[in-house]
């Protein structure tokens, strides 16, 4: 058994939950309100660089 923790932790999951869930709620929301919420653009058009990432050794 072994790893290099590079999964997500169990707080990273919660958190990609709960932003999926607010999605989909802001999306069904501003549909039945009649307002238009623009989808993003993809990452090969943005004007910033992506995050860098990084790893710690401990």
């Amino acid at each position: 058994m072994g790893g290099d923790d590079a999964g997500a932790n169990p707080v990273e999951f919660v958190l990609a939950a709960l932003v999926g869930c607010l999605n989909v709620v802001i999306h069904t929301v501003a549909k039945e309100k009649g307002v238009e919420v623009p989808s993003p653009a993809p990452p090969s058009s943005r004007s910033s660089p992506a995050p860098e990432t990084h790893s710690s050794t401990i």
